[in-house]
Parts: C-alpha cells; structure tokens; sequence
C-alpha cells in the first residue's frame, strides 16, 4: 500500500480513505448484483420454474437459492408493490394488505 510504504501523506491518505471506502462498497454491491443477475440467467437457461420453487425455501446448505439470486428474480417479476395501510396502532403482518403489480411478458 502506497501509505504504509511512505509514498503518500498522512493528510491525503486520511482525508480520502472514508470516500475511496465509500466507493469500495458501492462497487461491491454492484458487483455482486451483476454476479447474482449471471447466476439467475444461467440458472434460468438450465432450472425451471418447479425446480425454482423446490429451491426457493430450501437453506442455501441444502441446495437452496441464495438470498441475491431471489431478490434478483423477484426485482424481475415484479414492478411495484402497493401496501395497503392496516389501520391504526401496532398490528400482525397481514400479507393481504399488500398487491404486487407484475411486469408484463
């Protein structure tokens, strides 16, 4: 590393590493989101829709889908989501205040 070598000051190194980790991060989750869409393509050329439902409850250490994967196919399917408002006060997760609006073809 060009700091711990002495190449580069103690006042450049530290007033750009919190934004040079900042980018870091971001480039991880983008590539990770282009690992998890590569997987999904090659997995949806070989796997269909029984064998993704078989997998999609399963633990990862039992073959099942990795969480990136699912969210991958489910930012595919789906465009939006409208969640309908429960009513007042604290209240049990109801799965049918919520309509999810599919992508066509």
């Amino acid at each position: 590393m060009q700091w711990t070598a002495g190449n580069i000051t103690n006042e450049l190194f530290f007033s750009t590493a919190p934004e040079l980790e900042k980018r870091i991060a971001r480039l991880r989750t983008e590539a990770q989101g282009f690992t998890a869409a590569t997987q999904r393509r090659q997995a949806r050329s070989n796997t269909d829709i029984t064998e993704i439902r078989r997998r999609w409850y399963l633990p990862e250490e039992e073959d099942g889908l990795p969480l990136t994967i699912k969210r991958s196919y489910i930012r595919e399917a789906l465009l939006a989501v409208i969640i309908y408002p429960s009513g007042k006060g604290r209240r049990k997760f109801n799965p049918d205040l919520l309509e999810p609006i599919w992508r066509e073809g």
